[in-house]
């Protein structure tokens, strides 16, 4: 009898364990060290009310509840494109080098994140107004900390699941990806009237920071994936 290679069931691979493990570790600390910061956080993605009033604070970025979301996100998102480039990519290995594509996209969102707050400093420093630009980066923040906890269990699903229904929930998952990102620049235009911005520095501000990264991104998903 001769021995059948049979096709994987699933697009998993042994690195991303740790990955899932760390990500819950991380979750599970949060949500039992702060779960009263954790649940004002969260409900401050819908409510401008409550956004503001944390606002008011100290240590908003600073605080360990903040960074370890946003690590959550960091690692979320970044595994879920690994994850759309295995399902969509040119490539259709499952070999375990695409760790370093998870690695790569560590990066890249990190580079955003720094790029974007460099900038915004020399913005709020010329402009002499730190009110509005503290305001749009905290928006920015608490989206980024809701798409990585959506991310996540998703992220697990399609790893998973069988490939057929993988598949399906990286499709929900862009979806959901670009609901958040289009609510969230849908509140910014009601930020900047409110703060009264100039429209047209609004256009170039999306231009410079929201389309780039995508165009970006897909040009790095695809190179990463030939």
């Amino acid at each position: 009898m001769q021995a059948e290679l049979l096709s994987k069931y699933n697009i998993a691979s042994e690195w991303m364990v740790i990955v899932f493990l760390l990500l819950f570790f991380i979750l599970a600390w949060v949500r039992n060290e702060y779960p009263k910061r954790y649940a004002r956080l969260i409900k401050s993605f819908v409510s401008q009310q409550s956004m503001f009033q944390i606002m008011r604070e100290e240590l908003v970025y600073s605080h360990r509840a903040s960074i370890a979301l946003t690590l959550v996100f960091v690692l979320s998102a970044s595994i879920f494109l690994t994850l759309t480039g295995m399902f969509f990519g040119y490539s259709w290995s499952f070999n375990p080098e695409k760790y370093m594509q998870f690695f790569i996209w560590v990066g890249f969102i990190m580079s955003v994140y720094l790029f974007r707050w460099i900038i915004s400093g020399l913005l709020a420093f010329l402009l002499h107004d730190s009110i509005y630009i503290r305001t749009h980066l905290f928006l920015i923040s608490i989206n980024n900390k809701v798409i990585g906890l959506v991310l996540l269990p998703l992220s697990l699903l399609a790893a998973y699941l069988s490939v057929d229904i993988g598949e399906k929930i990286i499709y929900l998952g862009l979806f959901t990806w670009a609901s958040i990102l289009f609510y969230r620049i849908i509140r910014e235009i009601f930020l900047s009237k409110e703060f009264k911005i100039p429209q047209l520095y609004f256009i170039l501000y999306l231009c410079a920071f929201e389309i780039s990264p995508i165009i970006i991104g897909l040009k790095l998903g695809e190179i990463l994936n030939k």
